[in-house]
């Protein structure tokens, strides 16, 4: 909560800059590609996995000077499950008191939104073509669930019903980023754009590969 309220005055500055200068807003359509394993410190190991291959992100700007812009940007970078497996469980046999070890079989989920304040500054402008990089100070906002799926002793294998959901919680974190824009002025209201942008989080790393279109007002 604290790192939301954080954005408050970021937000208080950007309205006030757009008072006195156009605003544009920025819709783009990425392909979404990850580095590494969502995980939580388990060691399960992993069977299978449901990755989202797409981004979409919306972003309200003004323009500080004729080369820096300042943005604000919402991007949903939908959910995700990995399937995992870990033999580190003991039960109890029908018979005995001896414990034996069980395959536990769980799923692991994430659904992430990133919250960003973005300094857009244009490098390269020549005729419509331009080039732009811009930091980027990201609030990641993940929403993480592991349920369990069944167990598998031998050759029994046990199924609850419904599966059981023994985790559920909300991380939010402050994470860095940065973007590289190729754009192409349609007109003096209309930009289309080329981006690659890179963010490392909790988890893992995300790399954003797509295009814009902004509309000025």
């Amino acid at each position: 909560m604290n790192n939301k309220i954080k954005l408050i005055p970021l937000l208080a500055t950007l309205l006030a800059c757009a008072a006195h200068s156009a605003v544009y807003v920025d819709l783009r359509v990425s392909h979404q590609s990850l580095d590494g394993t969502p995980a939580i410190g388990d060691i399960g190991a992993k069977i299978s996995e449901d990755l989202p291959d797409a981004a979409v992100s919306l972003a309200i700007g003004t323009h500080l000077t004729p080369r820096i812009s300042a943005e604000l940007r919402f991007t949903d970078l939908g959910n995700l499950s990995v399937d995992k497996v870990s033999s580190t469980w003991n039960i109890f046999p029908p018979t005995g008191d001896v414990t034996l070890p069980a395959q536990r079989y769980y799923r692991y989920g994430q659904s992430t939104r990133l919250y960003t304040f973005a300094l857009p500054v244009k490098l390269f402008e020549k005729d419509r073509m331009s080039i732009t990089v811009a930091p980027l100070l990201q609030l990641e906002h993940s929403t993480i669930t592991i349920d369990d799926l069944y167990l598998n002793v031998q050759t029994a294998t046990l199924l609850p019903q419904p599966p059981v959901r023994f985790l559920e919680t909300d991380r939010t974190k402050v994470r860095p980023g940065a973007e590289l824009s190729l754009g192409y002025q349609v007109t003096d209201k209309v930009k289309l754009s080329l981006n690659y942008s890179y963010s490392s989080l909790h988890a893992y790393d995300v790399h954003l590969l797509g295009a814009g279109l902004a509309l000025e007002f």
